[in-house]
């Protein structure tokens, strides 16, 4: 890993595994794992949009990897030898856009008090 990823290699210590109740970058992976979870069932169950505050820190789209996103993401790394490359997030549902244009019109409806 670090031989081929030297600009990374020179922040990190290993690989393996660890204790996430005795490791803080372990805990704070574990928070953020369970906010984007939690907030991603809100938004199946309800249609509630993801908390504004974490939209600076999250920079894929939240979606399903379902079986043809995880064959894509693996053959987009097998073509580059010895390099990982940046996925970006599955692509949205129909479904998903047309939630996702639902909750825009209602929070512009909010804002503009109608």
């Amino acid at each position: 890993m670090k031989k081929y990823h030297p600009r990374i290699a020179k922040h990190m210590e290993t690989v393996a595994p660890f204790d996430d109740k005795r490791v803080p970058p372990i805990q704070m992976a574990d928070l953020i794992a369970s906010i984007i979870k939690d907030g991603f069932l809100q938004y199946k169950q309800h249609g509630t949009a993801f908390p504004e505050k974490w939209n600076d820190h999250i920079i894929s789209p939240i979606g399903i990897w379902d079986m043809a996103h995880t064959k894509d993401a693996v053959r987009a790394t097998l073509k580059r030898k010895h390099k990982l490359i940046n996925q970006p997030g599955p692509k949205a549902t129909k479904i998903d856009i047309k939630a996702q244009r639902r909750m825009a019109i209602e929070k512009e409806k909010n804002k503009r008090g109608l």
